[in-house]
């Protein structure tokens, strides 16, 4: 499991949405803008405690307010396969 907050469900329509936010990442960092500056809260692990610590502070920062967020999303593992292009030197093809 990677470290960080895992999101469970998104609404539809709601700013984590809109942000691009899907069911099962994992949230990071919260990275905000106040007193003329950007600051960070990581988000140590999938825990009630960090939930809590993240909705705070979002809250604090009320609709509007520039976030950005370090966002891990699992991914499946995929094989790619590689080979020469005949007659090239140093180039390849990719195939699934």
């Amino acid at each position: 499991e990677p470290p960080g907050l895992m999101v469970e469900r998104v609404v539809s329509g709601s700013p984590a949405q809109q942000m691009g936010l899907k069911k099962n990442d994992y949230l990071v960092t919260l990275n905000y803008y106040a007193d003329g500056k950007w600051r960070e809260v990581p988000i140590a692990n999938n825990s009630a405690e960090e939930a809590v610590k993240f909705l705070t502070h979002v809250r604090k920062l009320g609709p509007g307010a520039p976030i950005m967020l370090h966002v891990v999303r699992p991914v499946a593992n995929e094989l790619l396969f590689m080979r020469p292009i005949s007659g090239t030197l140093g180039e390849y093809e990719i195939t699934p």
